[in-house]
Parts: C-alpha cells; sequence; structure tokens
C-alpha cells in the first residue's frame, strides 16, 4: 500500500517529529479501517454494546469470533443509552442452513440475524452507516456458523433502519443465555480516503 505523497514521514513539526494529527492522517490516509475497540466476552454477557462517539465516522464495520451455544443474534442502534425501536428493515437475505430456518427477519423493533439456532464456532462481520444526512441507514452482513445438525450455517443480507432519531450506539444481543467465554468483537471505523 505505502504511503501516498503529501503524507510523507519526512513531514512533522521543527522538532523533526510527527504530531498527533499528522500521525492520524496518515493512518487514515493510508489503510480502509481504523481500529476503535474490542470486547471479549466473559461467559457473563448476551449482549455486546459499542458506543459510535468517535469524531469524523459515519461507516463501520464489526468483526465478530465467538461461540454461539444454540441460539441466534440481532441488533438494535441505540440513542444515548436507549434502544431505537423501530422502522428496521431487511433485505435479500440469503442462507443455507439443512432443516433450519436460514432467514434473516425484521419485526420493527430490532433485525435478526437468522432465527434458528446456530452453535460454534459463529464468523460474523457488519457493515453498517449512521449518516444522518440518509434516511435509511444501510447495513450489511455475513454470519458462518456449524450447527450439529447439518454441514454448516450461513446467512448473508443487507437492510437499513429508517430513522431521524442520532444513531450514538449499537447493541448486539444473543438470544438464549450468553455469548460463551473467549469470543471477541471488534469495531472499527472506515476511513473515507484511503
Amino acid at each position: 500500500m505505502g504511503l501516498s505523497s503529501g503524507n510523507s514521514l519526512a513531514s512533522g513539526s521543527a522538532g523533526g517529529g510527527l504530531t498527533e494529527d499528522q500521525v492520524k492522517r496518515i493512518i487514515s490516509s493510508n489503510t480502509p479501517y481504523t481500529f476503535i475497540s474490542k470486547v471479549t466476552n466473559d461467559g457473563t454477557n448476551n449482549v455486546v454494546e459499542f458506543p459510535l462517539v468517535e469524531a469524523n465516522y459515519v461507516d463501520y464495520k464489526i468483526l465478530a469470533d465467538f461461540d454461539g451455544l444454540s441460539g441466534y443474534m440481532s441488533m438494535q442502534y441505540v440513542n444515548n443509552n436507549t434502544a431505537i425501536t423501530s422502522s428496521y428493515r431487511s433485505a435479500n437475505p440469503y442462507g443455507r442452513g439443512g432443516s433450519n430456518g436460514y432467514y434473516q427477519q425484521s419485526n420493527g423493533n430490532r433485525l435478526y440475524f437468522g432465527q434458528s439456532d446456530y452453535e460454534h464456532p459463529v464468523n460474523f462481520e457488519l457493515d453498517f452507516n449512521i449518516d444522518s444526512n440518509y434516511t435509511n441507514k444501510p447495513l450489511r452482513f455475513f454470519l458462518g456458523a456449524t450447527h450439529s445438525s447439518n454441514e454448516g450455517y450461513y446467512t448473508l443480507g443487507g437492510g437499513g433502519c429508517a430513522t431521524s432519531t442520532a444513531i450514538t450506539g449499537i447493541k448486539l444481543q444473543w438470544s438464549n443465555g450468553n455469548f460463551a467465554s473467549g469470543g471477541t468483537f471488534r469495531l472499527y471505523g472506515v476511513n473515507k480516503h484511503a
């Protein structure tokens, strides 16, 4: 990838070093994502929540690897610790799950990433946008898992949330019991200039 012209490491303050703003500009101009935070499951929680208060980001990515313990996951956006419970829409779900339902659904109050049991391990990727200029904030996802009754489970799809309420966080929730200990969820901001 390399550094682009104008973002050379030779630039800097009079003392020869780089300022924090210069380092941030170099990173955001030359990498697609900036790591924001990580949650490691300890086996006592069924909710993972990330605040979305990082300046200059409207596009985000979540990458997760965890054990599912026979259930399914859903999401809600949050405004100042209050769940936004309206206007979730799903579109074009597709998947494979043998005798298990493999569809993605929304009941208006939350968005489901499939509504049938999937087990461990689970690999999950979610890209979403919270730009207040969009009437429908778009998202897309891919989830792969195993299940004891068939050779594998995956579901992918897209959707959005039609809300004018400011989105200040995202909450992912497991349907049955807790996320197993050791799983990780990582939040990234998408750099516009890379």
